[in-house]
């Protein structure tokens, strides 16, 4: 499995090599080239922290950009000098994942809220669902028929089941559980609760000492 893998993310980095141009004059050119906005742009964003994203805002030449993802990678390693980047490999395969099972109209699945939420805390191993009436706020329709019905669906991890930097950051000690939950609306699952744990993640991700 380990070996899949390492081929699989061998084929992403040459994937982004040749999108960002492999030469020595396309590396120092002038521009940050397309393939590399992509990639910002796509589900890595999930794991940038507010200050990585405006940085990679004002690269602007194809090295710099290189040597950004280079480093953005190297920040997240919690095994430094092994072949292979745990995080990044989890980070591949859930957004495979996610791309199979969550897309939406329009939408690929690792860039959806819930795509987002399995990025970050992988599956959940308690999904509970639930129906909820909402107001349909046409008056004309009367009380009971003013109502709609839509779906919620929560997911929740077990914190003492989290990694051990996610927890040290939780402000509420108290609680057993991490939950998030999605409302069903439109052909459209959005976050509904949850916003601020997800928030959180991205930063228990990165080595403490690679923190500025």
């Amino acid at each position: 499995m380990r070996t899949m893998w390492s081929q699989r993310s061998c084929g992403w980095l040459l994937a982004l090599i040749l999108a960002l141009g492999c030469s020595a004059s396309i590396r120092s050119g002038p521009k940050v080239t397309v393939g590399a906005r992509l990639w910002a742009s796509g589900p890595v964003r999930w794991l940038m922290l507010p200050e990585e994203s405006r940085r990679f805002r004002g690269l602007t030449t194809n090295r710099q950009a290189l040597d950004f993802i280079e480093e953005f990678w190297r920040r997240r390693d919690p095994t430094p000098g092994e072949l292979e980047n745990p995080v990044r490999v989890s980070f591949f395969e859930r957004a495979a994942a996610a791309d199979r099972f969550y897309g939406e109209k329009n939408t690929a699945g690792s860039l959806t809220d819930r795509g987002r939420a399995l990025i970050l805390l992988g599956h959940p191993p308690i999904l509970r669902t639930r129906r909820k009436a909402v107001p349909r706020l046409d008056p004309a329709l009367g009380d009971r028929a003013n109502r709609l019905w839509t779906r919620l669906s929560t997911w929740a991890y077990p914190i003492d089941e989290l990694p051990l930097r996610v927890q040290t950051l939780l402000v509420e000690r108290e609680k057993v559980e991490l939950t998030l939950t999605f409302v069903d609306h439109l052909n459209r699952t959005t976050l509904l609760e949850g916003e601020r744990y997800l928030r959180l993640i991205p930063q228990a991700l990165v080595r403490p000492e690679a923190l500025p």
